[in-house]
């Protein structure tokens, strides 16, 4: 994937978050490919919800890279007859994905499960593979028994935060992402997978989640800023639609008086002019969703 085409707006853009575009990818069928979302014509602001409840964006892509000591994953399938170690059926799985047969891939993957019970990569993409298909129980068991294995794994929680979401069991979700945060990356497929890095997702995701959750008890307008911020700050400024879910943070305040004091601490940092004026809206867009509020 290309860095600028981050799978993680996919998912955003499907919920309305921040101006992103409504072209993007839907939940892939067995034997399609996810199409990548559009980068052009980000808005300043624009209503959102059900943050937590969508996709894992690009979940159903396969990975950039193999798992260290495995054979490419660019390279042919192996033939269905030849001894595989755990790392080929692993590569195996990962270039079926590429190929979108996802459930051929699962097969891969649970072969090397089998050799190897205890391989947390197989699992997670598995688990991937299982989420693409909207097989969300068999996604859940692979992510649970990942964890189970290893609680430091931050990747697993990521995605497990997402299917609690879609259970609308947004404190389970927002834990885990919380939980993410607390350990490194260790993946270096992540970003294949979910469009970027571990811990600019989780912020993303913790920032719309506070902004816009259909819960309106869990709102909360001072860490839907800091995440959005967070966020913002990790990508570098690069992602216009994490600026643009930044302004609709601020325009998500409590009051006029907070939204003012949000937009002057964002600008602070703002790192351009283009930024900047992005920036510039927030209150504007605060008093009309004053007027207008979104519910």
């Amino acid at each position: 994937m290309l860095r600028t085409v981050r799978a993680i707006v996919g998912a955003l853009a499907l919920l309305g978050v921040a101006g992103c575009s409504s072209e993007t990818a839907s939940p892939s069928a067995e034997g399609t490919t996810p199409s990548a979302p559009q980068t052009e014509n980000v808005g300043a602001v624009a209503p959102v919800s059900h943050v937590v409840e969508s996709t894992p964006p690009a979940v159903a892509s396969r990975p950039a890279s193999s798992p260290p000591g495995s054979a490419s994953a660019n390279s042919a399938a192996p033939a269905t007859n030849e001894k595989l170690s755990t790392e080929e059926h692993i590569a195996r799985g990962m270039k079926l994905s590429e190929q979108g047969r996802r459930r051929d891939a699962i097969n891969a993957y649970s072969a090397a499960l089998k050799q190897d019970g205890r391989n947390l990569a197989a699992l997670l993409y598995r688990a991937g593979e299982h989420y693409a298909l909207q097989e969300f129980d068999a996604a859940e068991r692979d992510v649970t028994q990942a964890i189970s294995l290893d609680a430091a794994y931050a990747e697993a929680y990521v995605l497990r935060a997402h299917l609690s979401g879609m259970k609308h069991d947004y404190q389970a979700a927002v834990d885990d992402f919380y939980t993410s945060l607390k350990h490194p990356e260790r993946d270096a497929n992540f970003s294949a997978y979910f469009g970027d890095k571990k811990d600019i997702v989780a912020h993303v995701y913790l920032a719309a989640a506070y902004s816009e959750c259909p819960d309106l008890n869990f709102r909360d307008d001072a860490k839907a800023f800091q995440h959005a911020l967070t966020a913002c700050k990790l990508d570098n400024w690069q992602n216009r639609r994490y600026v643009s879910l930044l302004v609709n943070a601020i325009a998500g305040s409590k009051s006029q008086e907070a939204a003012v004091q949000r937009q002057q601490e964002a600008l602070a940092v703002a790192p351009n002019d283009s930024v900047k004026q992005q920036l510039e809206v927030a209150v504007e867009a605060f008093d009309y969703r004053s007027e207008f509020p979104i519910r």
